[in-house]
């Protein structure tokens, strides 16, 4: 995984995500919803321009950076631009600290960062497991419906993350395991993979039929202290349905959204 990550890093890869979601989504609009000029980003994102402490933290409130993620992408400012040759020493001990703990570090790689953020990742490690999956990159191409060049892409990262194995130019899940995120982490990767993924279901309403999918909903006047367990119901029955779905013959490829949303807003101010 790619160990000397920067400022820049973290800014181009949630660039090039929201216009994988929107190819209409212009830097002048992402530069609005970072909060800063739209030439002063184009200028930041080239290397001509440097960030302050104080931009950072706007700039990561933007990217929808948690907690740990933002003290990252300050560190990785700081240490480059900040006037103080102390605060610049802080920084880099910050980003040293990091690396050797691995788990937040690690996370905003470019490599971890795609590997959750974009769907298709996980949809070739379950194409991979179908029963007449041939090993090549046309199969699961076609499988998928998606072009033979993000096919690639994503093939070579899962190889890079020790995933998937290549023999002979043939692919195969290195190990078949189950594979989960952190969970209630406001992080920017998890929140474009959810994106993502209700896209997804958004055309498979336009075009699948619907003896070929499942897509309901209910409506509830409810009790918000029980949503801890109410979320833990929900995970116990994702588990036990996929449990249920992936035994016996293999021949597709699905995907499983739960969504329990807020439709409230009276509290939103409080």
């Amino acid at each position: 995984m790619q160990q000397n990550l920067s400022y820049l890093d973290i800014l181009n890869n949630e660039w090039k995500s929201r216009r994988q979601m929107n190819p209409a989504y212009s830097l002048r609009a992402f530069a609005k919803d970072l909060g800063v000029a739209a030439s002063g980003l184009s200028s930041i994102l080239n290397g001509k321009q440097g960030i302050s402490e104080k931009m950072a933290r706007k700039i990561s409130s933007g990217l929808g950076l948690n907690a740990k993620e933002e003290e990252v992408f300050v560190s990785l400012v700081n240490a480059k631009f900040h006037r103080s040759e102390k605060k610049k020493l802080e920084a880099q001990k910050k980003i040293g600290e990091r690396q050797r703990q691995a788990a937040s570090f690690t996370s905003l790689s470019e490599d971890s960062f795609r590997l959750i953020a974009d769907w298709y990742h996980f949809a070739i490690l379950n194409v991979m497991t179908l029963d007449a999956f041939d090993g090549t990159k046309e199969f699961i191409s076609e499988e998928l419906g998606l072009d033979r060049g993000i096919i690639t892409e994503g093939i070579e990262r899962l190889l890079r993350v020790g995933l998937v194995n290549e023999e002979f130019g043939k692919f195969s899940l290195k190990e078949r395991k189950n594979i989960t995120t952190t969970h209630d982490v406001a992080s920017n990767a998890l929140r474009n993979s959810h994106l993502q993924r209700m896209k997804l279901a958004a055309n498979s309403l336009q075009k699948d039929p619907i003896d070929e999918r499942d897509i309901t909903f209910i409506s509830m006047g409810i009790d918000k202290k029980k949503l801890p367990q109410a979320k833990e119901m929900i995970t116990k029955f994702r588990r036990e349905l996929a449990e249920f779905l992936e035994s016996g013959e293999k021949n597709a490829v699905y995907n499983l959204n739960v969504q329990l949303i807020p439709l409230s807003r009276r509290n939103d101010n409080e």
